[in-house]
Parts: structure tokens; C-alpha cells; sequence
């Protein structure tokens, strides 16, 4: 459809082209949202999976360091 609008330059073309536009991208988000709903519902119960699931929702990258901080670190700061 651009590529009509692209040639003749008429609105009815670009307007035609924005319609259908708009649509393609509202279906992507819907799968999109679908997908994701179906992955949640799938772990539900298993929170170790939804985590999982959730980082990489969100774009995280899960690793195995824990970082500089010992548990110890951690309590400590609360105790004071």
C-alpha cells in the first residue's frame, strides 16, 4: 500500500496506507500480549520458571554471579 501512495501521492492512497498500517500494528501487540499472558498463565505455580519468564519479558539477563555482597552484608545493614 506505500508503495501506491509512494507513486500516485493521493491522500485516499496514504489514508488507505495509515488504516492498514495502524491495523498491522495493533495485531502485532495483541500476539505480543497474547503470547506473553500465555507464557505467564503456563508457569503459573512455578515461580522459579515465572521468574525467569518475567527477565526476559522485562529484557533482563539472568546470571549466576551474586555480585560483591555476601548475605552477611545484607543483614548486617539491617541491623543497624
Amino acid at each position: 500500500m506505500y508503495a501506491v501512495h509512494r507513486r500516485t501521492r493521493s491522500d485516499v492512497d496514504r489514508s488507505d496506507w495509515l488504516t492498514r498500517l495502524k491495523t498491522t500494528h495493533s495485531v502485532y501487540k495483541k500476539k505480543n500480549d497474547e503470547f506473553w499472558r500465555n507464557e505467564i498463565t503456563a508457569n503459573k505455580g512455578n515461580t522459579k520458571k515465572l521468574w525467569r519468564t518475567m527477565q526476559s519479558l522485562l529484557g533482563e539477563k539472568s546470571t549466576n554471579e551474586t555480585g560483591v555482597y555476601a548475605a552477611d552484608d545484607f543483614a548486617a545493614f539491617f541491623k543497624y
